[in-house]
């Protein structure tokens, strides 16, 4: 499936890099296991702050996806497929 112009959809492309969401739940996961000690949050600043911690730390033990160098493909099928709703919408 694609355009009619041989390049692939945002769904055909997004499917082969991201079979199921184990990934994003993982993610998750870790990150909130990593903010869980903090019991008292003072500001949305704080909370972002820590999130962003527990992502740089989380991301030592990511490997790398399959197919991860075409992920410039992916990005000009979803921008793509976003401008084409939009004029739809239009």
């Amino acid at each position: 499936m694609g355009h009619g112009d041989g390049s692939p959809t945002a769904s055909d492309t997004a499917a082969a890099f991201i079979p199921d969401t184990n990934g994003i739940e993982n993610l998750n996961g870790l990150v909130g296991h990593f903010v869980r000690p903090v019991r008292r949050w003072r500001d949305g600043r704080m909370l972002v702050r820590w999130i962003a911690a527990g992502l740089q730390e989380v991301t030592r033990s990511f490997r790398r996806l399959r197919g991860h160098r075409d992920l410039a493909a992916l990005i000009r099928a979803l921008d793509r497929t976003a401008m084409d709703s939009r004029k739809e919408v239009a």
